[in-house]
């Protein structure tokens, strides 16, 4: 496989690759040009091997080309030929897994049933490892790979989801580089006078909250404290705020985005039944 995918630039130029026991050079040739070369598939000869090729032209060596050409006709109708490679054409697949505690793994491949079955034998990636398979969420053609892990992480929360290159252990302290703005106050460990934070929860639900501590308070909330975020979980810090009212800001929250959808202050039961009276 690795050594058709290493020769899809000769079918690109519109040829076919023969390969000829006990022959060191190789010819590679349409109707209007001819390399001769030797193509070698071992780390051994690529290492040793000085010669780079020939390349003939047609409208430059057209007496050299026509001897190329002539041969390979006579060659191709002969009983000689030990095998037409096919290049392969299919592209890898961006493939995103469910996994158990609210879990993500963003994986590519060429053969997905493969790849499934060692994720699911957990003999593939150390988070699918301590996070057992559910069920594949989706599958996705023609993206980029490290594109769909930076979606599911803004989605989901980095600290749930793995892929591309960013790393697929537990206990990962910071999130990557491209949704740190997400967590700018993370790096904060102490606020001398006390700020009203925003979180940004899955299924399009808020959290707001006051604290003089706001690094502590997020790994609280990571770990699922009050139940409206253990519910729904945190994706990210929407904003901080300061000099300004809890009450306040929670009831702006829930008149801009429903108070089903927003809990803070003194309405932070996740089974809320009626809206505050001021929204009443």
């Amino acid at each position: 496989n690795g050594v058709e995918r290493n020769l899809k630039f000769v079918q690109e130029e519109g040829c076919k690759v023969y390969l000829i026991p006990n022959l060191h050079s190789k010819i590679y040739c349409n109707e209007s040009k001819a390399l001769i070369t030797s193509l070698n598939l071992i780390l051994f000869s690529i290492l040793n091997n000085k010669e780079i090729g020939i390349l003939l032209n047609k409208e430059l060596e057209p007496e050299e080309f026509n001897k190329i050409i002539s041969y390979v006709k006579e060659f191709t109708k002969s009983d000689i030929i030990k095998k037409d490679i096919e290049i392969s054409t299919k592209k890898d697949k961006v493939y995103v897994l469910r996994l158990e505690n609210d879990k993500w793994y963003i994986g590519e491949t060429d053969n997905l049933s493969l790849e499934l079955e060692k994720h699911k034998s957990r003999k593939k990636n150390s988070w699918t490892n301590l996070y057992r398979f559910i069920a594949l969420e989706e599958i996705r053609e023609d993206i980029d790979l490290r594109k769909v892990t930076i979606e599911y992480m803004k989605k989901y929360g980095w600290w749930n989801v793995r892929g591309y290159n960013f790393s697929s252990q537990e206990g990962e302290k910071w999130p990557p580089e491209e949704i740190l703005d997400q967590f700018q106050y993370y790096e904060e460990d102490l606020n001398v006078n006390p700020v009203i934070y925003v979180l940004k929860l899955q299924n399009e639900k808020w959290f707001v909250g006051k604290t003089r501590n706001l690094k502590q308070k997020l790994e609280d909330h990571k770990k699922g404290t009050p139940p409206w975020v253990d519910i729904h979980k945190m994706v990210g810090v929407e904003e901080v705020i300061e000099d300004d009212d809890l009450k306040t800001v929670v009831l702006d929250y829930m008149k801009r985005y429903e108070w089903e959808n927003v809990r803070g202050y003194a309405w932070s039961q996740w089974d809320m039944k009626r809206p505050p009276k001021e929204l009443r």
